[in-house]
């Protein structure tokens, strides 16, 4: 059981005893074990208590509880569900995969809108985020070659046996079957151990090489100061809402994990300070949608393929519609409409490209 999952009941005043959280608890196991990555967006919508994209969601996840406890209301505690997502959430982030990574990104890009905050939010969009940091580094950290005890193989000596027997039996052949054998058998287990050691430092290697191409691409696009996808260097920008969404996509086309790559902030900021004295504290979202390349947003809508989750991916679904309404300003009453949030909300430079590198991050999981 997660050691605060009694606390966030007595926080929004609900009170259970001891055997009501365990069979709370039960439930929530049984949940996170069966959670696929199609499911991940009801469960964290649940969590901020925004709407739930399948409306039979609800319905399934109260009736796990009621399989456990016959007495588990099926109405009129909506106060309890957020409790019980951000429950099940954790309980999947401590078992790291594809489903986690899922539940961790969707947590931590819907948490950039900063949504009614109940009990449970804080406390899993951190876990979530130290579940995306902690697997960063552990996905670039490099494998230790450990030395291993190889089988030696002297056919030399098995030859010698083999000789030896034919010439001291009148050069019969057959009493030498039961050495060649062995010797045979011998050759297959030095050729098998030393194919799986082969094999593995193969795998060692080809993972460390793919970090080091990750971290090369990474250090050349900091020191070159100039975007992939524009071929314009970033200090040639006057104003910094232009480059802000293009900092936060070319850094998770560099990135070759789906948790991303840890100090993504650091690289980031770096960028997007190319040439500038002074960063402003605040820019607003509709400005960063605005004032980004026209033509570099058009061919980032013709490459995404896939449905945008409003609450997960709001800012590029803020410039899907900015393309879509073709330079007219109106796409802001539809993109506040699907995502509650205001065209006018106001974020650090900073704030706003690491959200366009995480809803990044995210769509490459679909």
């Amino acid at each position: 059981m997660h050691k605060y999952f009694p606390d966030w009941y007595r926080e929004v005043s609900l009170e259970l005893d001891q055997q009501e959280l365990d069979l709370r608890w039960k439930a929530i196991e049984s949940i996170a074990a069966k959670l696929t990555k199609e499911q991940c967006f009801n469960l964290v919508h649940q969590l901020f208590m925004l709407p739930i994209p399948d409306n039979n969601y609800l319905e399934q996840f109260r009736t796990a509880f009621r399989d456990t406890d016959s007495a588990f209301p099926m109405r009129g505690n909506d106060r309890e569900l957020p409790i019980l997502a951000g429950a099940t959430i954790a309980t999947v982030l401590g078992v790291e995969g594809p489903t986690a990574t899922c539940l961790a990104l969707s947590t931590v890009c819907v948490a950039f809108g900063e949504y009614d905050i109940n009990p449970p939010v804080t406390d899993i969009v951190t876990e979530a985020m130290d579940y995306l940091e902690n697997l960063s580094i552990k996905t670039t950290k490099v494998d230790e070659i450990k030395s291993q005890d190889l089988p030696t193989l002297n056919i030399q000596s098995h030859l010698k046996t083999i000789k030896e027997l034919i010439d001291a039996n009148n050069r019969d052949i057959m009493l030498s079957v039961s050495p060649m054998y062995e010797m045979l058998r011998n050759i297959n287990t030095f050729c098998r151990k030393n194919m799986e050691c082969i094999r593995g430092l193969t795998e060692i290697m080809n993972h460390d090489m793919t970090n080091l191409h990750e971290e090369l691409d990474i250090l050349w696009w900091i020191y070159n100061q100039t975007s992939k996808d524009t071929d314009s260097r970033f200090d040639s920008y006057e104003k910094i809402e232009e480059i802000c969404l293009l900092a936060g996509k070319e850094l998770s086309n560099l990135v070759k994990s789906n948790v991303g790559v840890f100090a993504a902030d650091m690289f980031i900021r770096k960028i997007i300070s190319s040439g500038r004295n002074q960063i402003p504290k605040q820019v607003k979202l509709s400005d960063i949608i605005n004032m980004a390349p026209k033509q570099w947003r058009e061919r980032l809508v013709s490459d995404i393929v896939n449905i945008l989750p409003p609450f997960i991916c709001p800012i590029h679904l803020a410039v899907k519609l900015s393309v879509s309404a073709n330079g007219n300003k109106s796409w802001s009453s539809f993109f506040k409409k699907a995502t509650r949030l205001s065209p006018n909300l106001k974020k650090s430079p900073l704030d706003f490209s690491l959200q366009f590198y995480r809803e990044s991050l995210f769509l490459k999981l679909l």
